[in-house]
Parts: C-alpha cells; structure tokens; sequence
C-alpha cells in the first residue's frame, strides 16, 4: 500500500494519521477481513464527527460518499462487541500517551516524580469520611465546593500569606468540623474580577488556599469539553443501547478530542489560528481585570494571563466536517480555513 506524501494526504487522513500503528500495536487487535479493526477505528471517528441524525443515516452518508458500504446490521452489531470495546480503550490510552510526549513539559508543570494525586470533585459526591480514609491511606486528596445545607463547625482560622499574589481574593482560611467526625479545610474565596463569592472544602492542607480555588477554575474549564461535545459535535444520545455500545461510543469521543487537539496544534505550525476569537477571548479579559479593584500586578497569574481556547471552535469544526468526505488535500484545504478564520 502507498503511503499519501504529506502534502497529498486528505484532511481525515492527517487528522487519524496519529493512530496509523497504534492498532497494529494494540493487545486487542485481531483479523477481520469483512470489517478490520483499522477502518472500525475510522468508521467510528466519522460517526462521532459527522452530523448524521442516526445511524442509519450516517450509514447511507457513508455509502453514498463511496468510502464504505457497511450493512447496518454489522455496524450496530460491531457495537457490542466487547473485543473491539478493548481495542477502542487500548487506541485511546495509546492516543493520550502519545499526547502527552508531545508537551511532557506543558503537561507535568515541572512537578517531580511522586507529586501526590488530587481530585477536583463535584459537590454532589462529597464524602469527607472518605475523603480522610483516601488521603492517610492512598496520599489521595480531594477539593469541592461547599453544599449550601453543610452545617461546619469551624474549629480554627487559619493564617495564610496575603501578600502572596495566588491569595488574592481569599477572604477567609478556617478549620472545619464535619458530621462525620473528621477535619477539613475551608476557603471563602472572593473572585478579584467578577466579585463572585465561593466556599470551597477540602482535604489538601500544604498548599496556599489561592491555590484550591485556581484548582476548582480548572475543573470548569474541563466541564466546557462536556459542552463541546454535546452542543458543537451533537453528541446528545447514544448510538445504541447495550453498555458496550455506550463505553465505545464514549471512547471515541476521547479518541476524536485528542485528535483534533493534535491536528489543532498541526495548524499552528502551519501558522494558521483562530485569530479574531483570540482577540476576542483577549480583549474580554483586558475588560474584566480593568474592572477589578484590585492592582492587576497583585493578581495571580492564573486570573491575567490568557489562556489556550478550552473548547474548539464551531469554525474548526465545521470546517473538519465539511472535509470528512472529500478528497481535497490537507495543502487545498488550508486555504478555505485562513478564509473562514479571516471573515467569519
């Protein structure tokens, strides 16, 4: 087989072209000439990208465009296979493997080996006997907002470095008694920026208090991918109803988001991005800190400095759609993205 020059490849070629391997090298992987276990990967990828109501739809879509004509009965029956849901785990942990030795640097923010581990939790599983369980037995903590019904006893303020700029907007650092017969540590937290007032909860103790409410800000921007894949890539029901079926198709929406985090970051070193969104994300930030009461050289870094996009845009992503199912190669379709980036 010839392998496409990187100027010849497609756009779906060079948006998979990190996985070319991956299934060879999976402990999952077996022959299977009617479907292989390659183009299962690919048809699953188109299925999570494309539009398609259903899967019957995206069945025709895909015979029609001559890249397959898989039977519908194969397709969903495919979807049960729990061998094939292995080998969909195996190419998505690979895929973040590989992720991360792209940017170990970016990744690791210089922590040394050892670092302990910490949950950034919902509210809604807070379990503070647990929580004291997990951090003297597994060196695991964990960091919440506050449930408005949480009746704490505070058994201590606490002292804390305000002159530290990742303090900022701490208001208070307590001691707090629980029900369950266990301490913890609280943080009343007044955002600089919008004026906003947080109580955070949690069993991390070494850290500055500023600190646990920069960990919660990351929490949200993860929760914004849960948008993404819902609203921009209408991901809202599941392709079929066994439990196989649903962890696949939950696997392919990591494996389609690691992907196009990859190709986002093929076309920055094309020298092509998202110029005006990023002046807009700019400029809101610019308008946010000139509202804040506080001297933005007093404000952690965290809260000016501006940040990569946590979502991809709907101009990227339609753009990757419009492009599934035609021939154009990644050189040819670089224009028509400057062009949407320019005017829309």
């Amino acid at each position: 087989m010839t392998t496409p020059s990187p100027t010849s490849k497609t756009v779906f070629e060079k948006l998979t072209q990190p996985i070319l391997g991956l299934v060879e090298q999976c402990n999952h992987k077996r022959k299977c000439n009617a479907l292989t276990d390659h183009e299962w990967i690919e048809t699953g990828l188109l299925r999570m990208l494309s539009q398609e109501p259903s899967g019957r739809a995206f069945l025709q879509r895909l015979s029609d465009s001559g890249r397959s004509d898989l039977k519908r009965s194969h397709f969903f029956e495919t979807l049960k296979s729990k061998r094939r849901l292995k080998l969909c785990s195996d190419v998505s942990l690979s895929l973040y493997e590989t992720l991360k030795r792209l940017d170990i640097e970016t990744l690791r923010q210089s922590a040394p080996k050892g670092r302990k581990v910490i949950y950034v939790w919902d509210r809604a599983g807070i379990d503070f006997l647990q929580w004291f369980k997990w951090k003297h037995v597994g060196g695991i903590y964990f960091v919440s907002r506050e449930k408005k019904n949480m009746d704490l006893m505070i058994m201590a303020e606490l002292g804390f470095d305000n002159k530290d700029p990742i303090n900022a907007g701490v208001q208070s650092y307590q001691l707090v008694g629980c029900s369950a017969g266990v301490t913890m540590h609280r943080v009343v937290y007044k955002c600089p920026i919008s004026g906003d007032v947080y109580c955070f909860v949690t069993s991390l103790s070494t850290v500055p208090p500023g600190l646990i409410a920069y960990l919660y800000k990351t929490r949200w921007d993860i929760e914004k991918i849960f948008d993404q894949v819902k609203n921009k890539l209408s991901e809202k029901k599941a392709w079929a109803t066994s439990n196989t079926a649903k962890k696949m198709q939950a696997q392919f929406v990591c494996i389609a988001h690691n992907l196009m985090l990859i190709l986002e970051g093929c076309l920055e070193k094309e020298g092509i991005g998202n110029v005006i969104e990023n002046n807009r994300r700019d400029k809101r930030l610019e308008k946010a800190l000139a509202g804040s009461r506080i001297n933005s050289e007093k404000l952690p870094a965290f809260l000016k400095q501006p940040k990569r996009a946590t979502q991809r845009s709907v101009k990227f992503i339609r753009w990757l759609r419009n492009h599934l199912y035609i021939n154009a190669t990644w050189r040819e379709a670089l224009g028509p993205l400057k062009r949407i980036y320019a005017i829309f």
